[in-house]
This record gives C-alpha cells, structure tokens and sequence, in this order.
C-alpha cells in the first residue's frame, strides 16, 4: 500500500511538473488570475493537511489495527470510487489511464483492509465501537477536503475557496480531464459511505449520520482532531 501510495505520488508530481513546467505548485508563480486562485486553495489545502498530519501521528499509537481501518478503509472505498469516475469520463489518453490505474491500486487496498475488518471485528472489543462511528464521521469531513468540497466549520479555510474550487474544475473538466460535478461527487460520496454502512452493519457497529449527502444516523458533534485519525 505504501508503495502505491507513493508511486500515485510520483504521478501527481509528474503531471505538475510537465503542466506547470515548474516542480512545486506551492512556489510556481502563476500567470493568470485562475491561477493564482488556484495557487491559494493549494496553499490552504496544504496548511490544512499538515495540521491534521500532526493529530494523525498523535493518534495512531492509541488504536487498534481495527480501529484505524475503519478510517481507512472509508478512504479507500471513496477514492477507488472516484478514481473509476473520473477515468471513464476522461478524454486524455495519459489521464485517464493514470486515473484508471490509480483506481485498481485503491480498490486493492480496499480489499485489504476488508480482510482485515473481517479478521477483526467479530472479537472487537466493545470500547472501540464509539470511537469506530466517530472515526466515519471525522473520516467524511477530513476526506471532503479532497474528494468533494471541504465543510467550512471543520477545513480552516477563506471563504474564495470554494468559489475558486468550482471554477478551476468547470475549466479541468472542459479541458477532458473528467473532473467530476459537484453533484456527481455528492452520488459518489453518497455510493461510498452506503459501501460502508453494509460493511458496519454486519458487526452492529452504529453508523454515524452524513445529513450532506442525506444519510441519517447517529448524530456526532464532538470531533476532536487530538482524539481521530484523519485518512491520508
């Protein structure tokens, strides 16, 4: 997984180099007005991420194998999801191979960490039913930063982010690079978390609700970022 993981990476850094013609986004100067939007909400995204990154290093000592897939696991089931989404509806040859192979890779961690729900969760130990619904809950709002739209009351961010989000998809998207709707990523959000739920439901572990994409359930309002995992 960390090899994947890490190779998805080296896409990521290939493509904004040959796009940018410049290796680093966070100090490329752009020359237009979108792309200093974009600058900026890469920049936020980037301070938020290494925020969380700090609370995720916190957290992992505290937790069980089983504990900490139900996070990533919830992560896993989205991206392979999305990852599909945005292969299929993608025109560029070298995109949309890299999204569709980016897509294989997480559905196999997905299957991993399946298997290891399955090995887990039926001797989990009561205690961490609770913190397993937090965590799906935490999980939504820290993965909406990246695979839908970041909730303001969770992501330390201006209120152009999303304005500016929207517009540089509108123009990804025209461009072929698949970039899903916002309502299309809602209904992907929505097909995942339901994934999930059947994965859950099975151990009788309380599902918490995601009123965003209109899945009711146990309501968590304490989502402390020293106490959950955050997905990376």
């Amino acid at each position: 997984m960390v090899r994947d993981e890490q190779n998805h990476e080296i896409v990521c850094g290939k493509f904004i180099t040959k796009l940018l013609d410049h290796t680093d986004p966070l100090t490329y100067e752009p020359k237009t007005e979108i792309g200093k939007r974009c600058k900026k909400n890469a920049q936020w995204l980037y301070f938020n991420g290494g925020r969380y990154w700090t609370g995720y290093r916190k957290a992992v000592p505290k937790y069980s194998l089983a504990v900490l897939f139900s996070s990533f696991l919830m992560g896993e089931i989205a991206s392979s999801t999305i990852f599909h989404q945005m292969a299929n509806g993608c025109s560029e040859p070298v995109f949309q191979e890299a999204f569709k192979n980016i897509g294989k890779d997480e559905g196999r961690h997905m299957a991993i960490c399946m298997s290891l729900m399955e090995r887990d969760y039926p001797k989990l130990d009561v205690s961490d039913v609770p913190t397993i619904t937090k965590q799906i809950r935490a999980g939504y709002l820290f993965l909406s930063g990246i695979l839908f739209e970041p909730p303001e009351d969770f992501w330390d961010i201006p209120k152009d982010f999303i304005p500016a989000q929207r517009d540089a998809e509108e123009i990804a998207r025209n461009a072929g690079f698949g970039i899903p709707t916002y309502d299309e990523k809602k209904e992907n959000w929505r097909t995942a978390i339901l994934n999930l739920k059947g994965v859950l439901d099975k151990y009788n572990i309380p599902f918490p609700a995601i009123p965003e994409v209109g899945i009711t359930g146990e309501e968590i309002s304490d989502v402390d970022m020293e106490d959950i995992i955050p997905v990376f």
